[in-house]
């Protein structure tokens, strides 16, 4: 089976989505790298609000602006974002799209006195190569037109038994084993930073082979390689010891997997009750 996260993902970038709140199972991760990656804008099936919070999450020092089509000054506040290159999260949409977003669903830019513009409703705004547009909604089996679905990337973010049972079990460790679960984030934590670490250095690495120089001439070249040997052995070392610590940590939380799968099938039960009467909606 294809491994999209293996073919097209970044090991410290898809560590870092999961500490934004990204759900750790695999459906999950492919999902993010969809609608990171897409040409698209992505349109995120959300009824759970998971992909709402790791949005929120991974673009907060970016200076994410939430916005919501039933505020009526909307279209102004997203033609400053466009502007100025801010991302946008468009909330709670329904079925039906505003039309005026079909210039931007569409990527329509063009050329205008040198600058990049974009036709928003009646007026024509600059463009910043730095916007970025995520749309959600809550709606669990929302029935988009064809003519909205070829416009942006549908991305089903709806909870998974996998995904839920992680969580899950993420909870019941927190409430009965509390420092266990700590310990672990620290460890996750740190696993991400020093994965970032050894990728800094091997762009380091890649960037003085490439320079051109001799390398066994260049002294400063030599100094660098051998801190980047000395620095990469001492990140290898220390993740090592933290997969090790990771290892016992799982071991101990698996015997909270039981708990977290009756959860798991009693939410899934419930989300069924909809099907059998609307009235049970209200239980989710």
């Amino acid at each position: 089976a294809l491994d999209l996260a293996g073919f097209l993902g970044d090991a410290v970038r898809i560590q870092e989505w999961k500490l934004f709140g990204l759900p750790s199972d695999n459906f999950s991760v492919d999902n993010a790298l969809i609608s990171t990656m897409a040409r698209r804008w992505p349109l995120l099936i959300d009824p759970q609000g998971q992909a709402n919070n790791w949005v929120k999450n991974m673009e907060r020092s970016n200076k994410l602006v939430a916005l919501r089509p039933t505020e009526g000054d909307y279209l102004k506040s997203l033609t400053q974002c466009i502007r100025y290159g801010v991302p946008v999260l468009l909330e709670n949409v329904d079925e039906e799209l505003d039309p005026v977003l079909d210039p931007l669903l569409q990527k329509q830019v063009f050329r205008e006195s040198g600058m990049l513009s974009l036709t928003l409703g009646d007026s024509t705004v600059e463009y910043h190569e730095n916007f970025r547009l995520y749309i959600t909604t809550k709606m669990p089996r929302p029935h988009f037109r064809p003519e909205t679905s070829v416009k942006v990337t549908l991305v089903n973010f709806a909870i998974t038994p996998t995904g839920l049972l992680d969580q899950l079990l993420q909870k019941v460790v927190q409430f009965e084993e509390r420092e266990l679960e700590e310990r672990k984030m620290k460890f996750v934590q740190q696993g991400a930073v020093n994965k970032a670490k050894l990728k800094a250095i091997e762009d380091e690495i890649l960037k003085l082979l490439s320079s051109g120089t001799n390398l066994l001439e260049d002294e400063e070249v030599i100094n660098t390689l051998d801190s980047s040997k000395k620095i990469a052995d001492e990140i290898a070392a220390k993740q090592s010891e933290i997969e090790s610590s990771q290892k016992i940590c799982d071991k101990t939380r698996t015997k909270f997997v039981p708990v977290a799968v009756r959860a798991a099938a009693l939410f899934f039960v419930i989300s069924e009750l909809a099907n059998i009467d609307p009235m049970y909606s209200a239980l989710i």
